[in-house]
């Protein structure tokens, strides 16, 4: 699998592909992965050696594949054509070598989580109208004008500072939840860990329900697979006490006698909440929102009543708890997911319908100016 033991081998895990963090080049290569661009020159024959490693981890750790849901033969043919051209034509950079190959295992497999450092950016919906925001703005804000609270949520994950931040805004829910009008402008969330999301919608909701997604997934015991990888990472790059407790508190203890199982996940059943809301709430997508950040609007939509406004989102939520994995030879990291979550219509690639469709480039405060906070919520341009 790993000629340099990236991996836990079988004295210390009996599922394979969980990064071992006390490899000593572990943190050296994904800081160079991180760093790097689609410019970055690479070697096409350890390129292209990785390329078969990734055919390998492909079959066996993308949960689409892995279970059957997904056909492996075109995804897997996609690869070795990537890796003889590379090969044969001796692209020299990640960007040349990779080609289309990440946009091209994303529509095979279905899953846009599917995602490779050094690619280059994707073309799928690549034209689609997105909001601009200012690079390194804090992951929570939250603000009131007259009347009406103001939640920019910019991603959900983070620095330890931004996963602190994160938890203090579902602390601070009982105080949000006085407010009878509430923005919450998720455009441009890319994703991270909806369970701020629901833990903070959790606490207003005003009649019980269950909430409208089933799934299937991977554990490992109790506990998801995907946060070990994760972990490594940040502890190989930080030391143990580097790592963030919301990702200590996830990974399990790797074991010999360990087996990967599929669990099926009813949907979740939500109580009424500590502090019942029946305000209203507009909530903003454009196509750059995705993974969490789109989950994160459904369950708003779904447990506060919420209106989603703006565009639909990135279509990148029908696979789930994403792991990374190094690749040996070039020190590249893909990501897989763990997770296939049903909707009971199709969303991936096209992103959850929005109730009303409005210029998401504006600034929000444009946006909701034109909103109507009455019982239809409709702008009165749309209405």
């Amino acid at each position: 699998m790993s000629a340099d033991g990236l991996y836990l081998p079988p004295a210390r895990s009996g599922v394979a592909w969980l990064l071992d963090p006390d490899h000593p080049h572990l943190a050296e290569r994904v800081d160079a992965a991180l760093a790097s661009t689609a410019d970055t020159p690479v070697d096409p024959d350890a390129f292209s050696d990785d390329l078969g490693v990734l055919a390998l981890l492909l079959q066996e750790r993308h949960f689409g594949i892995a279970t059957g849901r997904v056909a492996a033969g075109p995804a897997l043919a996609a690869i070795h054509a990537a890796a003889e051209r590379c090969r044969r034509e001796r692209r020299a950079t990640f960007g040349d070598a990779w080609g289309t190959l990440v946009d091209d295992l994303r529509s095979l497999t279905g899953d846009r989580h599917v995602q490779a450092t050094r690619a280059g950016p994707s073309v799928i919906r690549a034209d689609d109208p997105a909001a601009a925001f200012p690079a390194g703005e804090p992951a929570v804000q939250v603000s009131s004008d007259d009347g009406v609270l103001w939640v920019r949520l910019a991603w959900l994950v983070g620095s330890a500072k931004d996963l602190a931040d994160l938890s203090r805004f579902v602390e601070e829910a009982p105080a949000h939840f006085r407010h009878d009008r509430i923005v919450v402008d998720l455009r441009g969330n890319t994703g991270g860990d909806d369970s701020f999301v629901l833990a903070w919608a959790a606490q207003g909701v005003p009649e019980a329900i269950n909430y409208p997604e089933t799934a299937r997934e991977w554990r490992i015991g109790g506990f998801v697979p995907n946060a070990w990888n994760w972990a490594a990472i940040e502890e190989s790059r930080h030391g143990p006490g580097g790592l963030p407790p919301e990702l200590a508190k996830h990974r399990h203890t790797p074991g010999p006698a360990d087996v990967l199982k599929v669990v099926d996940v009813a949907p979740a059943h939500v109580p009424v909440g500590p502090v019942p809301w029946r305000g209203r709430m507009l909530v903003l997508t454009d196509a750059r929102t995705g993974s969490s950040g789109e989950s994160g609007a459904w369950i708003l939509k779904h447990l506060l009543g919420a209106r989603l406004a703006g565009a639909p989102g990135k279509g990148c939520i029908e696979y789930g708890n994403i792991a990374p994995y190094v690749l040996p030879n070039t020190g590249a990291v893909v990501t897989l997911a763990t997770k296939h979550n049903d909707y009971g219509f199709p969303v991936e690639m096209q992103g959850f319908p929005v109730d009303v469709e409005l210029d998401v480039t504006l600034p929000a405060a444009e946006l909701v100016a034109a909103w109507r906070w009455d019982a239809s919520s409709v702008p009165p341009s749309l209405g």
